[in-house]
Order: C-alpha cells, then structure tokens, then sequence
C-alpha cells in the first residue's frame, strides 16, 4: 500500500479561472468506509490505497491537484514541522489616558447645537 499525499493547487490559478481558489469535495474508501473530504485551497490531504481514488484522477486531470506517493518518514518530519511553535514576543501595552469617552462621543453627535456655556450667556442676556 502506498501514501498518496493530495494538494489543492486551485490557489495558484489565474484569478480569472472559475476555479480559482475552489474548495474541493473529494470522496475516496479508506477501510471499506466511503469517506468525503473538503479540501481547501493550499491544503494537504494523506490517502493510504494501492492506488489514487478515482475522483482525484479526474481533479488531477483538471489541474485543481497535485498528486504525490510520500513515505512514512516524510509524513512523520512534516509533523513534526507544523506541531513546531516559534515563540512570540510578549508586547506590553502602553498605558493610555483617561478620557471620558462620554463627553467625546456626545459632543460628536451633536455638533451643530450650541454648547452649555452660550446658551447660559443668552439666557443671562
């Protein structure tokens, strides 16, 4: 038995393809089960069969798949790759001021009415 690894290369297409960028519904028999697959654009699929399922030959021939037999040890070294986390810099947050957010956003709203301090100075008029 063989390990096909099934790559999705619908997001190397010309933007003008209607395929670009597909997601593509793959049904294959893994154990005597029929199973059914979403494959995004960019992603990997890993198929155990002594050959490739059909529906992947018809993909391939379309040119929305790329189709390779892998070995166990591959497929162990790109997990390995992708469980692999870089640690990130802790950024602190620079404190911000106290506004009132209140006033600001009123006073936003309501830009045409004239402020407090002129309309008291009419009333005392």
């Amino acid at each position: 038995m063989n390990i096909y690894k099934i790559t999705n290369i619908t997001n190397t297409l010309e933007k003008r393809n209607p395929n670009y960028n597909r997601v593509l519904k793959i049904e294959y028999i893994d154990e005597m089960m029929r199973k059914y697959v979403s494959l995004k654009p960019g992603k990997d699929l890993y198929v155990k069969g002594n050959k490739p399922p059909f529906m992947v030959n018809k993909l391939r021939i379309d040119g929305l798949v790329y189709v390779t037999t892998v070995k166990d040890i591959d497929i162990e070294e790109e997990k390995k790759e992708k469980t692999k986390v870089t640690p990130q810099k802790k950024t602190q947050k620079k404190p911000t001021k106290n506004k009132d957010t209140k006033k600001n956003k009123t006073q936003k709203k309501h830009k045409d009415e004239p402020k407090k301090d002129e309309v008291e100075k009419k009333y005392e008029e």
